[in-house]
This record gives C-alpha cells, structure tokens and sequence, in this order.
C-alpha cells in the first residue's frame, strides 16, 4: 500500500511539473503515512510482546557429565562439565561450565563427583562468585558424593561447580560418572 501511495504522488509531481508539492495535491497522504508509522510501531510492540512470552514458557534445564577425568591441582577452577545431554534454554555452556538464568525464580541443582584414586574430592557450588554450598568426596577407592539445592535466581545470574581445596591435588572421575544438573522450578 505505501508503494501505491508513492507511486501516486510521483505521478502528481509529473503531472504538475512540480508546481504543487505532494501534500498539496494529497492531504490524505499524511493521515496514510502516519496510520502505516502507527502500525509499524504496533509492529515492532508485539515483536517484543512475543519474544517476552516465548522467554516465559521456555522453562531452562540441563544436565552435562564429565566426559573425561579432571585433575584438579592447586586451583579453585571451574569444573566443565562438556558431556551434555540436555540443554533446554540454552542456559548451560559446555566450554566454560557455567549455567546462566534467562528468566528470574527458582532452580534446583545438582551435582555429583565421583573422586578418583583414594583421594578426596572438595568442590562447590557458586552462585556468582559467592560461594552457595560445598561438596566432599571422602578418600576411598573411587568415592562418590553429591549436592542437590534450591536457589533464587535473577536473570543473568550465574551457576557453576568449583574445586575448592587450593593446595592439594585432587581427581575426579569422568566417563560420564561425574555430572552437574539443573532446572527451572517456578517464577
């Protein structure tokens, strides 16, 4: 429609050997122009409308194992977990073991790390950059231990495993025996 609208008033100024403008010759014209500016402005209102209800239905989970054993030696580094199974939302990156909210409310998470070698295995799990809650693998032929929580989360908020014994040099179990979890539970 705002093509024919243009094409109309070319043709006027042709017409006329532009003697009148455009909007001499078609008053209508301006009341066109700013119905189609209102629409498109509508337009762009619901883009955004949509894209916030998509965001509310999508409800995040994940779940990663470890696909090969970790030595963790003298650091507090982030776990990664790269073995992923699911990964609804997007919110779980598998190259640096950070899961990421896309929507404020409640989650539960869960971990699980299977020490290696007789040795014990110190971990937690952060919220941010504070520590949330701490994991322990006791020593003994291949240990296992696991931390299940709930925590508020706001948008943007971030959510990983870490070890936590600096000093010491620890092992963790791969082959999809170690894993990290987490769900979007409610608003």
């Amino acid at each position: 429609m705002q093509s024919q609208c243009l094409l109309l008033c070319f043709l006027a100024l042709v017409i006329c050997q532009g003697t009148e403008t455009v909007l001499d010759l078609f008053p209508e014209y301006k009341i066109v122009q700013r119905r189609i500016d209102a629409l498109e402005n509508d337009n762009k209102a619901l883009k955004v409308e949509i894209a916030q209800i998509k965001d509310k239905q999508i409800r995040p989970a994940f779940f990663s194992t470890l696909s090969k054993s970790a030595v963790l030696s003298n650091s507090n580094k982030v776990l990664i977990f790269d073995g992923v199974k699911v990964n609804r939302g997007g919110g779980y990156n598998p190259s640096t073991g950070i899961f990421t909210a896309k929507r404020d409310g409640l989650y539960h998470f869960s971990c699980v790390i299977y020490g290696d070698n007789g040795k014990d295995v110190g971990y937690q799990l952060n919220k941010n950059d504070l520590l949330y809650v701490r994991g322990y693998s006791n020593n003994g032929p291949h240990e296992a231990s696991s931390i299940s929580v709930l925590v508020e989360l706001k948008k943007g908020d971030r959510v990983y495993i870490k070890h936590r014994h600096l000093g010491q040099t620890e092992a963790v179990i791969g082959n999809d025996h170690s894993s990290f979890a987490g769900y979007f539970l409610q608003d």
